[in-house]
């Protein structure tokens, strides 16, 4: 009996149970049975995931389709508005989705709603209409004539140029190839270059001018410049110089030159220059006298002109020399060029001027003893070649003193009436 006793109290003790089969949060799941957090009872198998942190359903991903969540829209080209058609719902702000759903093209990042519209085939503004009113939308113009230039009456604004238009515009005649704002103009009565003015069509279509009676007084020089018609009186000691209106003869303001003996002008925009012995030059904008400089011109002087900053003349160097085109600068007196005058013109007073198109205009009437002395207008380029030429007026009781060339009008000055003749085109 006490045998039987000790071999029973001698038995192995029983092992306690393995975790993987205990419930310790109760919730029905046993780790063994796939409960991955066996002290949370909210966490296992099949479980609703919500925006916490937690693997609630155990699939080994944390927040997945949570419940209540926002719903979230993907935004591949991270403009910040997303695809309504590829949405899904997820805890917080994270990269590639946004909350908004209006992107039009979720591809393109130049796609958004309120965008700048461009012409680059795309809908950028999201209003259903691709490049319309783009910001760099173009102005297209219909050139008939090939040459580059289209009719600015004719615009039309798009992307893309219609068929048979250009960009450029300022066309002024767009049925001749020959002719456009980047052709070179020349003196065949037609604005080439469409810059409203027709080179030496005031020095070669004066036949059928209106020829008016300007202002009176005994000018021997005229120049046109800043606007205003400038005239000299010599005589005086020293001598008179007078700005006029160019359309009424009005005086506008009138002061004394810096010296005597002068026998001609010439105006720019801001200089109004006065060569006799020496060449005087008058800033227009300060009222006052530059230093005067020598004038080369020794011998027989007749007009003058001013064109880029250099005083052009009809004179002879010396005295007894042939008489010679110059050009002289008026700051130091130095001699810049000298180009011949045709033989044929003798030894004749002529009067110089220019409008600033790099053309001289020269006038001269012969010395004769006929009835009909014909007062001739020549033009010359810089280089000394002649233009055209075209005799004014016959009139025998006309004596030529001054010249001067405006837009769209020439004037003479005719000392034997005392009157400034203006010669302007018709229109």
């Amino acid at each position: 009996m006490l045998l039987i006793w000790l071999c029973t109290a001698c038995a192995a003790p029983e092992a306690p149970p393995d975790p993987k089969w205990l419930d310790a949060d109760a919730d029905g799941w046993r780790p063994g049975d796939g409960d991955c957090d066996d002290a949370d009872a909210e966490v296992l198998p099949g479980a609703a995931e919500h925006c916490d942190g937690r693997d609630e359903d155990c699939d080994g991903d944390v927040d997945e389709d949570p419940e209540g969540a926002d719903t979230w829209y993907a935004d591949e080209d991270g403009d910040g508005f997303g695809n309504p058609y590829l949405y899904f719902p997820a805890c917080g702000e994270g990269d590639g989705r946004t909350l908004d759903a209006t992107d039009c093209d979720d591809t393109s990042a130049a796609a958004f709603p309120g965008g700048v519209e461009q012409c680059d085939g795309v809908d950028n503004d999201c209003d259903g209409i691709r490049d319309d009113d783009a910001s760099d939308i173009r102005t297209w113009h219909a050139d008939d004539d090939g040459d580059g230039y289209g009719n600015s009456n004719s615009a039309n604004t798009g992307c893309e140029a219609p068929p048979g238009s250009v960009e450029a515009g300022g066309d002024c005649n767009d049925a001749d190839a020959g002719i456009h704002p980047d052709a070179e103009d020349n003196c065949d009565g037609i604005d080439n270059d469409c810059d409203g003015a027709e080179v030496c069509a005031l020095a070669c279509d004066l036949a059928a001018a209106e020829v008016l009676a300007l202002a009176e007084g005994p000018f021997e020089a005229l120049a046109f410049g800043r606007g205003l018609l400038y005239a000299a009186e010599p005589g005086h000691s020293p001598d008179m110089l007078y700005a006029l209106d160019p359309l009424s003869g009005a005086v506008i303001e009138s002061f004394v030159s810096n010296g005597d003996g002068l026998t001609g002008l010439g105006a720019e925009e801001e200089f109004l220059y006065v060569p006799g012995d020496q060449i005087d030059t008058y800033n227009l904008t300060s009222h006052s006298w530059n230093a005067s400089v020598e004038n080369p011109c020794r011998g027989e002087r007749g007009g003058a002109a001013a064109l880029d900053g250099v005083v052009w003349q009809v004179c002879a160097l010396s005295p007894g020399s042939d008489l010679l085109f110059t050009a002289t600068d008026p700051a130091t007196g130095g001699l810049l060029a000298t180009l011949p005058i045709p033989e044929a013109w003798g030894t004749v007073p002529a009067e110089l001027d220019s409008d600033g198109d790099n053309l001289l205009y020269v006038s001269k009437t012969p010395l004769c003893d006929a009835v009909e002395c014909p007062t001739e207008l020549h033009i010359f380029d810089t280089s000394g070649a002649e233009v055209c030429s075209q005799t004014l007026y016959t009139d025998a009781n006309v004596e030529l003193a001054g010249l001067a060339a405006g837009p769209g009008a020439l004037y003479l000055h005719d000392s034997l009436n005392a009157r400034i003749l203006v010669f302007r085109p018709p229109v």
